[in-house]
């Protein structure tokens, strides 16, 4: 027995009309009395049409009581659920007119800008514009655009040389950079959001490198791994190196923490002041986006050296079936790292791969290859056909007399 499935469309009584939103999203419009009630409320059952008109009826009553009210004005609804599961309803109303939102009550404006400041004072507009080249055709659109007419800075050769090295990530760090720093003037919103990015990769770096640096500790102190003999094993440099590069990496994040503790929550001026200190430097931006990127690089390369370290002790002097399937899991992991390092650290753009999509048409339409092939074949004799007419066309005239017949042969080839 097949049970019907749930409707979800609104009760066949509804005097609302369903509306579609530009961005896709579904509302409702009712007219009452010449004015125009909307809401995205979904009438799913009768209970619920029955609170919104209600809530319209009362609305519609105290908007008869305010005749000063502009004649084109329109009616928001929204209904929702407060948290101890009981009806609230809200509104707001708007004039297109006037250009403006306003309520029957006095509003406190601070619950409509609570994150934004005021601007008090009109020149802040004005010079907002000017920089942006507001009312001209090199008008920035995008904060990261230039006004100016020029071509993106490439990365410098040494850049590009060391950036395999740090997986990428210097790079990464410098287009973030040249995005908050455009001609000379800093974003604030985007430079705090990058710093608090910054402080929160450095301080959540911390707790994974001391968890390696005890990991290699306590490597190091077992008895079949430290043999006392000067000559170190491979398991044991690796460990040292993992250490070295974990408190390393540690160092920095604490340094660099504290360095940038401040700059998240600088004023636009500072905040332009130190970016453009570094900038006018050789290569600036290029040893901030290095120096950024170092605790991250420090860290993986530490993990890496570790890595080498226990697989060096699980393959060393051990049997036969300990090696193999150490071996295996070791080899795996290996090339998956390998493959996530080339395909989604370092960019792929230079490889052009025709698509799979198209060779498998290919193999499932052989008409459609049996077209393409023909139409390489019809080509390939266009261009000889061609190449021969050229040729022809340079081949000197002969000084004897030639026949009608033979002068005809000849153009026609």
């Amino acid at each position: 027995m097949l049970s019907e499935p749930r409707s979800r469309s609104p009760v066949s009584i509804s005097p609302w009309a369903p509306q579609g939103h530009p961005e896709g999203q579904r509302y409702f419009t009712k007219l009452i009395n010449d004015i125009r009630y909307h809401t995205d409320h979904y009438f799913e059952d009768e209970a619920s049409l029955n609170v919104i008109n209600e809530l319209a009826a009362a609305l519609h009553s105290d908007l008869r009581k305010h005749p000063n009210l502009p004649a084109d004005i329109e009616v928001v609804l929204h209904v929702f659920k407060n948290e101890q599961n009981e009806m609230e309803c809200s509104y707001y109303l708007a004039s297109e007119a006037e250009r403006s939102v306003f309520w029957l009550e006095e509003v406190d404006t601070t619950l409509i800008t609570e994150n934004f400041r005021p601007v008090r004072n009109a020149s802040y507009l004005m010079w907002e514009r000017f920089v942006n080249m507001h009312g001209l055709r090199e008008a920035r659109l995008e904060r990261h655009r230039s006004v100016f007419d020029q071509s993106p800075a490439e990365p410098s050769c040494l850049l590009r040389l060391i950036s395999p090295m740090f997986f990428n990530l210097p790079l990464q760090y410098l287009r973030e950079l040249e995005k908050i720093y455009v001609d000379r003037t800093v974003n604030y919103k985007s430079w705090s959001m990058f710093v608090t990015n910054l402080q929160s990769d450095w301080g959540n770096s911390i707790t994974p490198a001391t968890v390696l640096l005890t990991a290699n500790v306590g490597l190091l102190a077992i008895q079949s791994v430290d043999t006392g003999n000067p000559d170190r094993s491979v398991a044991q440099i690796a460990s040292y190196v993992s250490t070295f590069l974990s408190l390393g990496n540690i160092m920095l994040c604490t340094i660099l923490a504290q360095r940038h503790r401040l700059n998240a929550n600088m004023t636009a001026d500072l905040a332009g002041t130190y970016v453009d200190g570094r900038a006018n430097f050789p290569y600036g931006l290029e040893l901030v986006a290095v120096s950024f990127s170092l605790p991250s690089v420090m860290f993986l390369w530490g993990l890496a050296a570790f890595y080498v370290a226990v697989a060096w002790v699980s393959l060393e002097g051990t049997s036969l079936w300990t090696r193999l399937l150490s071996g295996f899991i070791f080899a795996m992991i290996t090339v998956c790292i390998g493959l996530i390092v080339v395909f989604d650290f370092w960019a792929t753009k230079r490889l052009r791969v025709e698509p799979a999509p198209r060779k498998l048409d290919r193999v499932a339409y052989p008409r459609q290859l049996m077209r393409d092939a023909w139409a390489s074949v019809l080509g390939a004799s266009s261009v000889i056909r061609k190449t021969r007419c050229k040729v022809l066309s340079h081949i000197p005239k002969r000084k004897k007399r030639v026949t009608e017949d033979q002068t005809f042969s000849f153009a026609s080839g």
